[in-house]
């Protein structure tokens, strides 16, 4: 069984990576069989524009930024602050502008969102292969080598359109050099990144709270019992324009049918009514 220990080698030793590079629409044969790769590698979670709000211009500079370093982007932000909104309105917006796409949720390890992910295993006629690994502790670090591996061999197309690779929530195990080395995918792909931490090794993008305006945009999408500004204003300033809790609180009140001087004084009680208020 071959020694998983020293990463580096097994990305550019591998007979996988050896194949060479592979284009959309390209039918090649993997393991004498003739096999074709999507466009899209796996589901990936498209928002409705209309849903967005306030969130233009940091498209606009993620995009950017993507654009000109070669480094990975990292939307960072407090929990709830629309990083995966953000992350989901860059797909719906970008998706065509890349040769291939893949979103990948990491909910434990970067390793586990990745050998887990079986859209993505099947996308890459790669079932046969994980199943022959030993299943012993190592068989995650193997799964993650193999699928990364084949990713890389995806090549930018003959105009020079790169892949995309979006990783949701992810945590400080990808500061790994050997992993960070690894899901860059360089040269062919972009890899944007959301995580509350503020990780070594990326771009930083820091997302901020919504302004004012946009915050009580936001409220009255969903809230639509009454219109007070004012009200409204002093509630949003309470819970510091945190998207999530706008949302929640905004929603609830809603569908409870509260007043808006209601909601600002359960909000000042504390009362246990709405489930999220913005993190302290």
């Amino acid at each position: 069984m071959p020694n998983f220990s020293n990463s580096k080698n097994i990305l550019y030793q591998s007979p996988i990576y050896a194949e060479g590079d592979v284009h959309v629409g390209d039918i090649y044969n993997i393991q004498g069989a003739v096999r074709k790769i999507p466009f899209q590698l796996n589901s990936l979670p498209f928002i409705a524009k209309e849903e967005v709000v306030g969130r233009k211009d940091d498209f606009t500079e993620v995009k950017k930024m993507l654009e000109v370093t070669d480094r990975l982007v990292l939307v960072n932000g407090v929990g709830g602050i629309g990083k995966t909104t953000l992350a989901k309105y860059f797909t719906t917006l970008s998706y065509q502008d890349y040769n291939y796409i893949a979103w990948v949720n990491n909910t434990s390890s970067i390793k586990e969102a990745f050998a887990n992910d079986l859209a993505l295993i099947d996308s890459l006629h790669l079932k046969a292969d994980l199943e022959a690994l030993p299943q012993d502790k190592n068989w995650t670090e193997k799964a993650f080598v193999l699928i990364l591996n084949r990713m890389r061999q995806l090549a930018s197309d003959e105009n020079g359109k790169k892949n995309l690779l979006i990783l949701d929530n992810v945590g400080s195990d990808i500061e790994d050099l050997d992993i960070l080395e690894q899901v860059a995918l360089k040269p062919n792909w972009k890899v944007l990144a959301t995580s509350r931490n503020v990780l070594e090794g990326f771009k930083i993008f820091e997302l901020l709270a919504l302004a004012k305006e946009e915050a009580m945009q936001l409220f009255y999408q969903h809230y639509r019992y009454e219109k007070n500004d004012q009200l409204v204003e002093e509630i949003l300033q309470r819970i510091a324009y945190h998207t999530l809790s706008i949302e929640v609180i905004a929603k609830t009140a809603e569908k409870r049918m509260l007043k808006l001087q209601e909601v600002l004084d359960i909000i000042k009680k504390k009362l246990p009514l709405f489930p999220i208020l913005v993190p302290t």
